[in-house]
């Protein structure tokens, strides 16, 4: 399972052409895309590198997907196709315009500010809030909830942004006892874990 020769241009099962690269990480890439029979409707489309049908990395994959085709809300990522048989495999989700909170944090201390105004902070907060709503209610818990997984788009003529929570890569359904490792010893993001995510407890809830 690979991405060499991923580039601009290519058309992906005769569906999606690729258009720029988004980005990198560890796992695999991120493109944006446009359908080939509609030019107008945009795709970010996630590939995973070569890591093959057993590793860890290919089963955080699946159940990405697996886990976004179930939840169904306008401020989660919404995903509109997966192909885990294609080489390589691929996910396809809505393409977002804005960016991470983690940036928006970032630039209010630019400008000297010592945090964001409560009433964009209570604006966020409160549709992070509904979509955990759902996913607890669906017994997915995130497991990596932090300011680089929150995203602000940008919506035509309105002031405020549209919130959504994304990467569910290291999530898990309610009961699973299988507790997956990274290569760091633990999943996650140490700054935003809680204690018990931290100490591997098998019981982890949505209170985490």
């Amino acid at each position: 399972m690979e991405t060499q020769g991923m580039s601009e241009g290519i058309l992906i099962q005769e569906r999606y052409k690729l258009t720029r690269k988004l980005g990198a990480g560890g796992m695999g890439e991120v493109w944006e895309a446009h359908h080939a029979l509609l030019p107008n409707n945009r795709f970010a489309i996630k590939f995973l590198y070569a890591h093959g049908q057993e590793s860890e990395q290919f089963e955080r994959f699946t159940r990405e997907a697996k886990i976004l085709a179930r939840l169904d809300h306008i401020n989660i990522t919404r995903i509109h196709d997966y192909q885990l048989a294609h080489n390589p495999p691929y996910i396809v989700l809505e393409y977002l315009e804005g960016e991470p909170l983690s940036d928006r944090i970032q630039r209010a201390k630019s400008e000297g500010k010592h945090g964001l105004p409560l009433r964009e902070v209570n604006h966020i907060m409160s549709q992070v809030r509904d979509a955990l709503a759902i996913t607890h209610r669906e017994g997915v818990i995130h497991r990596d909830l932090k300011p680089e997984n929150i995203y602000l788009c940008r919506i035509p003529d309105e002031a405020e942004p549209l919130v959504k929570v994304l990467d569910f890569g290291v999530s898990k359904m309610s009961g699973e006892q299988k507790i997956t490792l990274h290569q760091q010893g633990f999943l996650g993001t140490p700054q935003y874990m809680s204690p018990e995510q931290a100490l591997g407890n098998e019981n982890v809830d949505s209170r985490a």
